[in-house]
């Protein structure tokens, strides 16, 4: 939170005049800090990278292999690196198909996780959201998309995977995008009292 304004004290009678002009004068100070946050909205920092993986075996955790970006208008450049202090959404979106015979209704899943960039191996990510599905004996895939709302610490990397319960043959993910884009601070203005 960030604290903008004082109110005038009750038993300061004497100075309210005085005081309510200085809260104009805070209030235009903080004003003007809105409106640069407000300007700043209208093209937030967003990284959209292709996402897919290779065969992969059945009931196993597959982090998503990024590709060069297809939009990037911020200093993030990498799912790896941490995301700056703040709140963001991240979305994934892609197909995933078995290679070769299919497990008739087997689980899908997609993956947005984050982790904190400094834990050790050891410590499990924090799993933000996971969607599911279930393949028929089509063959043609599963489309899935998924986002979600991360409120970052400036510790925070983001991961994005798939799993799968095909057994009679593995799967690959293609077509598929992933994506964060910043939507505001973690403070918002408030009177103090």
């Amino acid at each position: 939170m960030t604290d903008c304004f004082t109110c005038p004290q009750p038993a300061n009678y004497a100075a309210v005049a005085l005081q309510l002009q200085q809260t104009a004068l805070q209030a235009e100070n903080c004003i003007f800090a809105l409106e640069q946050r407000l300007r700043g909205a209208v093209n937030q920092p967003t990284l959209v990278l292709p996402a897919t993986v290779g065969a992969f075996a059945a009931d196993t955790f597959q982090l998503l292999t990024m590709g060069a970006a297809t939009f990037q208008n911020s200093t993030i450049t990498s799912y790896n690196n941490p995301l700056p202090r703040g709140v963001y959404q991240a979305g994934l979106s892609f197909n995933i198909s078995a290679t070769g015979a299919l497990t008739d209704n087997s689980y899908r899943f997609a993956i947005i996780a984050t982790r904190n960039a400094y834990a050790a191996a050891s410590v499990p990510d924090t799993f933000n959201v996971f969607e599911t599905s279930f393949e028929a004996s089509s063959g043609a895939g599963t489309d899935m998309t998924i986002h979600t709302v991360i409120e970052s610490d400036g510790n925070d990397i983001v991961r994005f995977a798939a799993q799968h319960g095909n057994a009679a043959s593995t799967c690959i993910v293609t077509g598929g995008l992933a994506w964060v884009s910043r939507l505001s601070d973690l403070d918002a203005p408030r009177v103090v009292i």
